[in-house]
């Protein structure tokens, strides 16, 4: 019984820090940098992709999958060299910050 309260207080510990890490995001300087760094050119305005650029849909996408494919893409372990330019000189703020926007976008065309 103990070990069963341990895996369950260990397993909530682990959700709530991974929930607060992602609350901390702001999403309204997401979309600053969204339009700064020209993602629209490739995801679209609304983040429904651009398949002429080869531009994945993201828009509504989950912000843990977008900050954690933001990382990879950084630290090269998922390569994407088309769009390494944009996000190389982005901090981990910038990442959260532009998860919590993409999130809220339709995902659809205008």
């Amino acid at each position: 019984m103990f070990k069963d309260l341990k895996w369950t207080t260990l397993v909530a510990f682990v959700s709530l820090s991974c929930a607060t890490s992602l609350m901390a995001q702001d999403a309204q300087r997401g979309e600053i940098l969204y339009d700064d760094n020209n993602c629209m050119m490739c995801h679209g305005n609304n983040g429904q992709g651009v398949p002429s650029e080869n531009g994945p849909r993201i828009g509504g996408q989950h912000d843990w999958y977008i900050l954690t494919s933001l990382n990879n893409f950084k630290a090269k372990v998922r390569s994407n060299p088309a769009m390494y330019p944009y996000i190389k000189s982005l901090s981990e703020q910038d990442f959260k910050d532009l998860a919590a926007y993409v999130t809220n976008l339709t995902g659809m065309e205008e």
